[in-house]
């Protein structure tokens, strides 16, 4: 790959303190759907035996903070007139961060957008260590920032030492657009759980689809006619009008598909292993949607339930790998039709039995997050 970390340097030459002050940056609320960022962070407070760590979250309206689990962290909400991501808010939000983290002097900083750029190019230190934890592609911060988002991107590259992707192909258009061909990359996939956790099925094959209600991850479909018999369960928040109008509908008939509301991830947690399949599917209308790199994905096969999946790059190549779940032939709804079709086909044949098994090895071998810590663990500067 264009941007392999193995061909650079192995292991970055500073030497963080034990003990360190370990800060994030983050832009939206998290615990919604990126439990890996709490994940890195508590392994980043045990790898330097952290005094403090802490993780930075805006006061996104109607989400609720969550409890994080990961002893050792703490969260701090800052609450802004605005929410994300009106630049009044990004004004407000980057002036009480920089403040705060002023104040605490982390040795470790993890910045996840450049909507948070500016509280580092603020800060009057250069930390010991800067990661650049990039979760969304530059097509996709640039809808929310436009050619300033870029920009400060572009500015802040003299203060990033490590970046950190899930996908990797996605990041090689974003390194190579912003010309970053000297700063180390790691690709760690966007695994949610440690270990493989498995429940008991329904005996009727429901399927779920969580994470964003939107047109961008093809909901739509769930408008037309499924095939018979076929039951989705849907959780998340709907993102536009027409979104809130379809699951109002829901929750109102009798229909295949029931509305669950917004559940945080400890709610889907419970309930995950009980289905049959879950949904993975985003339209391809960019780089950022076509090489897609969705935690349900990564949830789904850890929880073993084989993912009904479009053909992403990313998932195709696990789904091919470790024969895990069911590719879409294609991004239509024909094609999402036929893979629901061949999934109720095969619930509770020794073919679906299998599947499962395989997704209880592909979590153990690979899809888990100690495996992909230990990927960023081997570069990251020694503790001392």
């Amino acid at each position: 790959m264009l941007f392999d970390v193995n061909n650079r340097e192995s292991k970055l030459s500073k030497v963080i303190p034990r003990g360190a002050r370990i800060a994030a940056l983050f832009d939206t609320s998290f615990g919604y759907g990126t439990p890996q960022l709490e994940l890195l962070m508590s392994s980043l407070a045990h790898f330097y035996e952290a005094s403090d760590c802490v993780m930075f979250e805006p006061d996104v309206k109607n989400k609720p903070k969550l409890r994080v689990a990961a002893p050792g962290i703490r969260i701090e909400r800052l609450a802004t007139r605005f929410p994300p991501h009106f630049d009044v808010f990004h004004v407000e939000y980057n002036l009480q961060l920089i403040e705060r983290i002023s104040d605490l002097k982390p040795n470790v900083l993890v910045v996840t957008s450049a909507a948070v750029m500016p509280a580092l190019l603020k800060l009057p230190y250069k930390p010991d260590l800067v990661i650049y934890y990039m979760l969304e592609s530059i097509d996709y911060q640039r809808k929310l920032g436009g050619q300033d988002f870029v920009n400060l991107l572009q500015i802040g590259r003299s203060r990033i030492d490590l970046i950190c992707v899930p996908e990797m192909n996605r990041a090689n258009f974003d390194l190579r657009y912003l010309g970053w061909d000297d700063i180390p990359v790691v690709e760690v996939l966007n695994v949610s759980l440690s270990k493989f956790i498995e429940g008991e099925k329904s005996q009727q094959p429901v399927i779920i689809n969580a994470g964003s209600i939107c047109e961008s991850a093809q909901c739509d479909y769930f408008e037309r006619d499924l095939p018979a018999h076929v039951r989705v369960d849907i959780c998340g928040i709907p993102s536009s009008k027409r979104m809130i109008q379809m699951v109002d509908g829901f929750r109102s008939n009798v229909s295949q598909i029931c509305y669950l509301g917004s559940l945080t991830m400890e709610e889907l947690e419970e309930i995950y292993s009980r289905y049959a399949y879950s949904i993975c599917m985003w339209k391809p209308s960019d780089i950022n949607q076509i090489h897609a790199s969705p935690n349900k994905l990564f949830q789904s096969i850890a929880h073993g339930v084989p993912p009904i999946a479009a053909p992403h790059p990313q998932c195709v190549s696990i789904i091919r790998e470790y024969g895990c779940g069911i590719l879409m032939d294609g991004w239509s709804f024909q094609d999402f039709y036929s893979a629901l079709e061949r999934a109720q086909k095969i619930y509770g044949t020794s073919t679906y039995h299998d599947m499962v098994e395989n997704c209880r090895f592909a979590t153990e071998h690979e899809l888990n997050w100690p495996a992909q810590f230990s990927k960023l663990s081997s570069h990251l500067p020694t503790a001392a």
